[in-house]
């Protein structure tokens, strides 16, 4: 009972929090226009800035803090320790401190599931001065953190997925590379693997509902040409509903197929133990890669892109990562602003991130920075990502309803769906089910 009661509270909470127009509010500070003055750097009295850099590497930001504050004294930084457990248990702390407005943070870090939400209701800073026409920002770090023409975010370093395959169960079984330039394909490939080596062939993140399962989907969807996305408002669009069906029944072709998959989370323990030929992950997996191979033990393996929905297709990758907002509530959003200008471009703080967690940077000019990250496996992907052999597309925002409606349909198409007409229904259930519009 305490936790529903709980929960409940939270829930009123956040929506205390976030209640407002059902349209942006204007951009605070900056003006309502696509390129915006940006402010003088504060030098008026002293004041102190709380940032909740939560999911972020401690070190790195104990690092840049520190540097931040010998440096810089008219603005200092304290970091708060805002880690709850899991994703959720953060998401509700946050809009707890946001909606209680006293010590609410200067500084949060935000999932891309709830960004609307912030932005929505005028919580995260429109930050147009500082980033809107920066030419050393990517422009698919960009997109990530506009809306309506305004940028409310720093982005985020940025994970990608990809297959992980073992060269030596790859040619034993009889196969080559060539062959996982599809998904049929790699579904053959694997179920000759698991047959060979009486092993798993494909392994993946498989729990759908949590919302990882569904970041790894994506890249199917939108290489079978289909999309799913929401405006501000909450409002749903499904593009080519044939093609979400596609993207979920070739997954449940890997589950009921040969290949050998099952439900797993530490996936890439089996890949490096020889107990899979073939896992479908994120390529932040490569720093756990690096990590075993140090250890002396070695073997042949790539990192390949997922392969595509049909021969010639595109190969899609999913972006990840969380960006950082400025509370626009907070009184002191040009002094927060002045802290997180110096510390994407003027440190090597996105940088060092990115070393630490085997990451895409956001900026242009990071790219020779990490000459040393892209010399190690992650190199592997940084020249999939250059060659455009992978597109990359940033983490569809879907808050926590929607995301649940869409594991239930992947669920239901995956685990139950015998037919492909069930499994369109299952689709069209969930386009009911959100009040989709439908875009064929």
């Amino acid at each position: 009972m305490f936790k529903k009661i709980t929960a409940l509270l939270l829930c009123l909470l956040l929506v205390a929090a976030l209640a407002g127009c059902n349209t942006p509010k204007e951009p605070v500070e900056t003006g309502d226009t696509p390129i915006a003055t940006k402010p003088a750097p504060y030098t008026g009295e002293a004041v102190t800035l709380t940032w909740s850099p939560t999911y972020l590497k401690p070190e790195v930001v104990a690092k840049y803090v520190k540097l931040f504050n010998e440096t810089h004294e008219h603005i200092q930084v304290k970091t708060v320790e805002a880690t709850y457990g899991s994703v959720s248990d953060y998401t509700a702390a946050l809009a707890l401190n946001i909606a209680t407005g006293e010590d609410s943070y200067d500084i949060f870090s935000m999932s891309a599931a709830d960004f609307n939400k912030y932005v929505n209701s005028g919580v995260a800073y429109c930050l147009d001065a500082s980033l809107l026409n920066n030419e050393d920002v990517k422009p698919y770090a960009l997109e990530a953190v506009t809306r309506g023409g305004h940028v409310y975010a720093y982005p985020a370093t940025n994970d990608v997925i990809g297959i992980y395959v073992n060269l030596d169960m790859l040619e034993g079984s009889g196969h080559t590379l060539d062959e996982l330039e599809t998904w049929d394909g790699m579904l053959k490939v694997g179920a000759d693997i698991s047959k060979t080596y009486n092993n798993y062939g494909v392994l993946t993140h498989l729990g759908f509902g949590g919302g990882y399962a569904e970041f790894l989907w994506y890249a199917s969807m939108w290489s079978a040409g289909g999309d799913i996305t929401t405006d501000l408002d909450g409002s749903v669009t499904v593009t080519n509903p044939d093609a979400i069906a596609k993207a979920a029944m070739q997954w449940r072709d890997l589950i009921k197929g040969d290949a050998g998959s099952v439900e797993f989370n530490n996936n890439i323990d089996y890949f490096v133990n020889g107990l899979c030929g073939i896992c479908l992950t994120g390529q932040t997996a490569l720093s756990e890669m690096d990590d075993f191979l140090s250890g002396g033990y070695s073997f042949n393996w790539t990192f390949l892109p997922v392969p595509a929905s049909t021969a010639g297709g595109q190969k899609y990758s999913t972006l990840g990562g969380w960006f950082t907002v400025i509370n626009a509530r907070n009184p002191y959003t040009i002094q927060a602003e002045e802290f997180m200008d110096w510390l994407y471009f003027e440190s090597d703080y996105v940088a060092d991130m990115c070393r630490a967690y085997y990451q895409v940077s956001p900026l242009i000019s990071d790219d020779a920075k990490l000459e040393d990250l892209n010399s190690t496996y992650f190199g592997m992907v940084h020249e999939y990502i250059t060659s455009g052999e992978m597109a990359c597309k940033p983490e569809i925002a879907f808050d926590s309803k929607i995301l649940e409606q869409l594991g239930k349909m992947l669920s239901s198409v995956i685990y139950q769906s015998t037919t492909d007409e069930e499994a369109r229904e299952y689709v069209q259930r969930f386009i009911d089910r959100v009040g989709a519009k439908v875009v064929e």
